[in-house]
């Protein structure tokens, strides 16, 4: 997965080179921008799977210091960062679990939050958005997270 240093190579990540052992990431996307134009906003979709993690042979301690990379060269470079939460209650996680430790590490960073009702049982979010001056788009369903994109870049 990409790091900082990685994101500065800008869209389609020419620079990215996968972990030594691990097998290339297939980037499945395609902006519309021209490899390399510089990003201008990075998502992180918080949360965290052992299964998805030990097949690639990371830890929860590699990925958030891969997660915190990524926040570090977003806020050197003026890129706004928006986080998201749409997997619900189920995999908030308890205190102190992996889930909740990449949220703990992703929140304080984010410009503008966007979650589903579900994983905000708690008020977690919304209250951490309202704390800080930060916007939160609380919706019942991913799917009502496309007129927010729309929106936000301005897409018609």
């Amino acid at each position: 997965c990409p790091y900082g240093s990685d994101l500065a190579s800008g869209v389609n990540l020419p620079s990215y080179k996968p972990m030594e052992g691990l097998p290339p990431i297939q980037f499945n996307y395609n902006s519309g921008e021209e490899t390399g134009t510089p990003y201008r906003t990075l998502v992180l979709v918080m949360g965290a799977s052992q299964m998805g993690m030990t097949t690639r042979g990371l830890t929860i301690e590699t990925e958030i210091k891969r997660i915190q990379s990524n926040i570090d060269w977003a806020k050197e470079n003026g890129v706004t960062i928006i986080g998201m939460h749409i997997e619900g209650k189920s995999l908030r996680g308890r205190p102190g679990s992996d889930a909740e430790r990449i949220i703990d590490t992703v929140l304080p960073a984010c410009d503008m939050l966007m979650v589903i009702r579900d994983a905000d049982y708690d008020g977690k979010f919304s209250k951490w958005g309202r704390d800080n001056n930060v916007p939160v788009e609380v919706v019942n369903y991913n799917l009502d997270l496309i007129p927010v994109f729309k929106q936000i870049f301005d897409v018609r």
